[in-house]
Parts: structure tokens; sequence; C-alpha cells
């Protein structure tokens, strides 16, 4: 089965606390982490010691050097490791597509870090990019 591919608007309405302004500019492959990181912070700050904390607002959710970058407010360490986490799963997680075991790559043009992308190898020449050794 494919995995569900969701759109920001999707977050936003699902975990509106999170999200109390539209701060998610990362591309569609990696949305599936965002979505699954949301579901992890809710059910902790609901359900587990997180009920007393400050709520735990996402200021930004963006592509930087090529991997997922995540910002937020409020929470504890717990939500700060959630988020880490997630941004390390993009390390291997195609921006494009979400599959998983994909690599870093930069433009043919520029061939440095400010134009690299995680790709898959299909997406990577797709898009003219080369492998990062």
């Amino acid at each position: 089965m494919p995995p569900k591919y969701y759109s920001p608007d999707d977050l936003y309405t699902k975990y509106p606390k999170l999200f109390p302004k539209n701060s998610i500019t990362c591309e569609i492959g990696w949305l599936n982490i965002v979505a699954d990181m949301c579901a992890a912070i809710d059910i902790y700050l609901q359900y587990g010691e997180g009920a007393e904390l400050p709520q735990v607002e996402f200021t930004e959710i963006k592509d930087k050097y090529g991997v997922l970058s995540i910002s937020f407010t409020g929470g504890d360490d717990v939500v700060k490791h959630i988020a880490s986490y997630c941004e390390r799963l993009s390390y291997r997680t195609c921006s494009c597509c979400g599959v998983v075991d994909a690599t870093l790559f930069c433009s043919t043009k520029w061939r440095d870090w400010g134009t690299a992308r995680t790709l898959c190898e299909k997406h990577a020449h797709d898009l003219f990019y080369y492998r990062l050794t």
C-alpha cells in the first residue's frame, strides 16, 4: 500500500494548536515525516507527562541545506528529541516522493551545499542533480 501523502492544509486542520500560523514550507516528500511527528507530539502532550507543559507551536518547518529543519516554541526535551529524530529521518528520505534510502545531491549548475537536496536516484536524475561525496 503506497504511503498517504499529506498537504500542509491537512496538517493545519488536524493539528490547529501546533500550527497557529502557516509555517510549513518543506517539500511534499517530507510531509509524512511531519505528520508522524505531529501525531507523536500531540499524543505526548495530551496523554503523557507533557500534559502540563507549555503548548508546542511550530514556527517554521522548512528545507535547509537539503534536509528538514524544524523550529518550535514550548515543549520540553522529549518534544525536542522527537523533532530532532524527524529531522534526521529527512537525511534519508527523498524530498520529492518520500522514498526512504535517498541521499544528498547538489545541482549541476552550482555543485555546492546551497543547492543541496535529499533525493532518490530517480528524482536526482530527473532534476539533473549530482551525488555529494
